[in-house]
């Protein structure tokens, strides 16, 4: 129960209690109505009135207590990341595809469960995939109920990343395999128990799983790595979004990106706010601009 809601049910029960005993001590009859003046027009002119209205106000005066919800947590390595895929395979093997999606395209929650067969495409080079896309540029419906999956924030054909795209394959195929059986009318690779569309919300449940085994499987190894990366996903909130931030950490700091624009590219972003923001912030992009800096001096110099 929330706060306001204790507050109005506390209110009624001192309402219905004052009516029962039509007398209390601390309590008046004016504690519970408000009066205000209101106007009428009689003879050419506005006159007011008083008139009482049946309204319960508070009796209480709530003083929020001084509480900071822990921070997100934004950044993860790929060694934790690796974790979650292990985890994947052994409990959730039907969503190990849906954090490649974030991981390796930059998709949000909603984007993943928007995903259907009819919206991927890609292109084969012999037994590699050469490339692959989803189309999130139009919403359709993937569910019998009619249920929203999720939200597209940004309409975009998303690529997934070159550089990530011979592990993309694997999970893939292996995806596909996995739900070649269920015959889906709407197309959808995210399926709940029933066969029908996995909803954004129930995604973010099962991640938080994934979390929590992670985190217990680190804890219990022991060595000073996975004691820091356990300190690391204690220290605040993690939610799916972390996979797209891991998406973005990756991408910056490959050599052959070279400028926000390329890094909003491959965000789908609609601006290069989130990009920018990110090369300020991130130490490792601060040594990596130096090293450019240095480089550029010595060819001044030399």
């Amino acid at each position: 129960m929330t706060v306001q809601k204790a507050e109005q049910v506390l209110n009624r029960f001192y309402k219905y209690l004052f009516n029962e005993l039509e007398d209390m001590k601390y309590i008046s009859e004016k504690d519970f109505f408000t009066k205000h003046s209101s106007t009428y027009y009689h003879r050419g002119q506005w006159k007011k009135r008083k008139k009482v209205v049946e309204r319960v106000e508070s009796l209480f005066t709530v003083i929020p207590p001084n509480y900071t919800p822990p921070q997100r947590v934004k950044h993860i390595p790929s060694y934790v990341f690796q974790e979650m895929l292990n985890i994947c395979d052994i409990h959730y093997p039907h969503l190990k595809l849906a954090l490649c999606l974030q991981a390796f395209g930059g998709l949000r929650r909603g984007e993943v469960c928007n995903v259907s067969r009819n919206n991927i495409s890609y292109r084969m080079f012999g037994k590699d995939l050469g490339w692959f896309t989803i189309d999130l540029r139009e919403k359709v419906q993937l569910r019998t109920d009619g249920k929203d999956v999720g939200g597209i924030k940004k309409r975009r054909i998303q690529p997934i990343h070159p550089v990530f795209l011979k592990l993309f394959q694997e999970v893939y195929d292996q995806h596909m395999k996995l739900i070649a059986h269920i015959d889906n009318p709407y197309g959808a690779i995210f399926l709940n128990r029933d066969g029908e569309a996995m909803l954004d919300s129930s995604y973010e449940t099962f991640f938080k799983n994934i979390v929590d085994l992670v985190l217990e499987k680190l804890c219990k190894r022991g060595d000073f790595k996975s004691a820091s990366e356990a300190k690391l996903l204690m220290s605040g909130r993690v939610g799916t979004h972390i996979l797209r931030h891991f998406f973005t950490q990756f991408i910056a700091e490959l050599e052959t990106t070279r400028s926000p624009i390329e890094v909003a590219y491959w965000r789908g972003d609609g601006s290069l706010d989130s990009a920018i923001a990110y090369f300020a912030q991130h130490p490792v992009i601060d040594e990596k601009i130096k090293k450019i800096q240095e480089k550029v001096f010595d060819k001044i110099v030399f």
